[in-house]
């Protein structure tokens, strides 16, 4: 996570996130498992949007923005325990 952190919070300059560039010519294999739709639900959400087509994609990004503004804005009725 340190890259995407670093790379949001210098916005719209660059920093270093100190994560060493991945070297594909280097791997040798990559795995790839089912998704945990247990574990990760709105991962499933997602994947029945996409199934359903754009206005689907559109609805569940536009819903997401929505409630993300309403959060930062400290007005969402979704609470989250940082305990």
């Amino acid at each position: 996570m340190r890259t995407p952190i670093a790379h949001t919070m210098a916005w719209p300059n660059r920093v270093n996130s100190g994560v060493k560039p991945l070297d594909f010519c280097k791997l040798s294999a990559l795995t790839f498992a089912a998704p945990d739709y247990d574990r990760y639900p709105c991962l499933k959400l997602a994947m029945e949007a996409f199934e359903q087509g754009q206005a689907a994609t559109t609805a569940l990004n536009a819903a997401n923005e929505i409630t993300v503004a309403a959060f930062l804005r400290n007005k969402s009725a979704l609470r989250i325990s940082l305990r």
